[in-house]
């Protein structure tokens, strides 16, 4: 079993202006795993929070900074996350594995945003020590 912090950050850029929607959230996280062969699969649970950042600006341009907008919106919304999680690494050696994992982040808040909840799926690599 083992124990860690995490931390994700996902922004999606719109309309080519700089407009933009920004998701962070980190927390705690605790899970169990299994050695077969050079296979690890696993299984765990997130406990967090984080934020949700959205700025739009309609019809200006942000090319000069300090320059003041006037038809824009800005909007920050903080967020509990809870995120139960499974994947498998692949044991490349004892301080690189990849791993595919996939989750479904649960983000709960005052105005029940459901951009925020859903399935994600992960690809990557890990460094051990």
């Amino acid at each position: 079993w083992r124990v860690g912090c995490e931390g994700y950050v996902s922004s999606l850029r719109q309309y080519g202006n700089g407009s933009h929607q920004k998701y962070g959230w980190g927390g705690f996280l605790g899970d169990f795993n299994w050695t077969f062969g050079s296979f690890m699969p696993y299984v765990g649970l997130t406990l967090g929070g984080g934020a949700h950042t959205d700025l739009l600006m309609l019809g200006e341009d942000a090319d000069h900074d300090w320059t003041p907008l006037e038809k824009s919106y800005y909007n920050k919304q903080a967020f509990f996350a809870v995120d139960p999680f499974i994947g498998c690494d692949f044991i490349v050696s004892e301080a690189f594995h990849l791993t595919l994992k996939a989750d479904w982040l649960n983000a709960i808040s005052k105005n029940r945003d459901s951009r925020l909840t859903g399935p994600r799926i992960y690809f990557g690599f890990i460094f051990y020590h």
